[in-house]
């Protein structure tokens, strides 16, 4: 009982203080940013062919949905401004390059910690080489549980105060 009543406490605390895209605790059409806990910066599909992270504008290529997966707890992350989701393209130097893809059925999950985990690959979204300039490209590596170029937060766009034009 006592361990039923601190899970219960965890999840309340959880719902308060953070953003789950389609749970409970938010709106299935809202829109977020996903930022870089290391940089503060965000992704931005800007460049459909390279996922960047750069400084937030508010504008389109900045914002992202996150619809229902093939199963619960999983969703494709889809860009506002195209439409698309993501997806990876090509292989180099042990990483994949992270773009927005059309005909995309990428699926991904979202751990406590902070990663975002591609669930075919089981790998985690990474802004390469650990960079935090604006315009590094973004990407899917292999898991590092200590890397801080694999944790993002989500923000929802209302509550970050600016707007699209």
């Amino acid at each position: 009982m006592f361990n039923l009543l601190w899970y219960l406490l965890i999840v309340v605390i959880i719902c308060m203080n953070t953003v789950h895209p389609q749970s409970d605790c938010s709106k299935e059409d809202e829109l977020y940013v996903i930022r870089s806990i290391s940089s503060g910066l965000v992704l931005d599909a800007s460049e459909p062919d390279e996922i960047q992270i750069n400084y937030f504008t508010g504008y389109s290529p900045q914002l992202w949905k996150f619809e229902r997966g093939s199963h619960a707890g999983v969703f494709r992350i889809v860009n506002n401004a195209t439409g698309s989701p993501l997806d990876y393209s090509y292989y180099v130097e042990e990483w994949y390059v992270l773009t927005v893809n059309a005909s995309s059925e990428q699926e991904f999950y979202i751990n406590a910690k902070g990663t975002i985990t591609n669930v075919k690959t089981l790998w985690n979204i990474d802004i390469h080489h650990n960079y935090t300039a604006a315009g590094s490209p973004v990407g899917l590596h292999a898991e590092n549980p200590n890397n801080l170029a694999q944790q993002f937060t989500l923000q929802e766009k209302m509550l970050l105060g600016k707007h699209e034009p």
